[in-house]
């Protein structure tokens, strides 16, 4: 039986043929430094952590502040949707005025990608709320950055406006 090599990795005909995706190691090991960056934002938003978490899970605020469709079911292993059904995930933490965790899969993202993480975290301080989110596991470096300004222009922008308006 002969392989065909790309890089170090030895892949025979019928691999090939299976339609899965082979790495070499280099790639591997960018992908998996990769993964260990992260975006860490921590915004203060003049509200209680409980009407924060009910603006980050409630179907209708989030349709409110962000002027798209969300949703987040609220249990551990629940659905999320966020952005018309951009982003789709599973709820891993749900803790009402607490935490919020959730894997993070937009539809545009590369077909290799694997989930990427997203977790709040809410903490009363003053009259408000600091909410310091992370989201770690990115499949390349151009949604590290994308991501980045996201967060803060499709998110924290809106919800700062929306709580503003409301007083």
């Amino acid at each position: 039986m002969w392989r065909l090599f790309f890089g170090k990795t030895r892949i025979s005909p019928d691999e090939c043929l299976s339609g899965k995706e082979y790495l070499s190691p280099g790639t591997l090991h960018r992908r998996a430094l990769l993964k260990s960056k992260s975006i860490k934002i921590s915004v203060t938003l003049p509200v209680s952590p409980d009407e924060v978490f009910l603006a980050l899970t409630d179907e209708r605020l989030i349709a409110r502040w962000c002027g798209q469709r969300g949703k987040v079911e609220p249990r551990v292993g629940g659905k999320i949707e966020m952005f018309d059904g951009w982003v789709k995930g599973k709820v891993r933490t749900y803790k009402p005025g607490e935490s919020l965790a959730y894997t993070w899969l937009p539809g545009d993202w590369p077909v290799y990608a694997e989930e990427s993480l997203v977790t709040y975290s809410l903490t009363r301080s003053g009259s408000g709320t600091t909410v310091n989110l992370t989201h770690s596991h990115f499949p390349n470096p151009t949604e590290l950055k994308n991501h980045k300004k996201g967060w803060t222009e499709y998110v924290f922008d809106p919800l700062k406006k929306y709580f503003s308006l409301r007083k």
